[in-house]
Parts: structure tokens; sequence; C-alpha cells
């Protein structure tokens, strides 16, 4: 009885990927390795632009405050839409904001 299935001519090997500049094969491999298990991915702090943004957030909320205001969100139980309003300190509605509006305040622009 004969198998139409054919032998292999033998192990093949993967090509080989340059190593890295002054590392051995067994260290770059054993890097890589690392790199895909490391348990914290990542980076130790935000970007540069991240954190402005962040600060100018901290800015425009603090000269809120000064002014003895605040935004509020929230969302409407039954349809779960966002609703936005200008507050005084004691939480009394000013006013409703469209999202436009919120976002010129969030950009810095002080609140009608």
């Amino acid at each position: 009885m004969s198998s139409p299935i054919l032998p292999t001519p033998g192990p093949t090997a993967a090509p080989a990927r340059p190593a890295a500049a002054g590392a051995t094969p067994a260290l770059s491999f054993q890097a890589e390795i690392d790199a895909a298990v490391s348990p914290n991915p990542f980076p130790a702090s935000p970007p540069p632009e991240v954190l402005d943004q962040i600060a100018a957030a901290g800015r425009v909320h603090q000269q809120l405050h000064s002014d003895e205001r605040a935004l509020h969100f929230s969302r409407e139980d039954g349809s779960g839409r966002v609703t936005i309003e200008l507050r005084d300190r004691a939480g009394h509605t000013l006013r409703r904001l469209s999202a436009a509006e919120a976002l010129d305040i969030a950009a810095g622009r002080a609140p009608e």
C-alpha cells in the first residue's frame, strides 16, 4: 500500500532576521520577548501635549471657580441625551448650554 503524500525534504528554517547593531541574536530575541510580555506597556507619563491640555483644563476650571460658576453635565434617563448647565456656587442653574457653548467655555471663553 502506498500513500499519495510525499515526505518533506527535511526541516525548513525560518528566514534569519538581522540582529540589532552590537547585539547578539539571543539578546535581541530576548529583548523582543521582554517587550512583548512587558507587564506595563504604557509610558511612565502622558505625552507633553496631553499634560499641556490638562493644565489648560485646570486653568479654565480655576477661572470658573473664581467666578463662582461650574459646568454640570448630566444624562437624561429616558433619552440618554447629555445636558450641560452653567451653575452658580450654590448649584442653581443659571442657564442651559449647547455642546458648542460648553466646548467654547472649556477652550477658555468666558461664559455669558
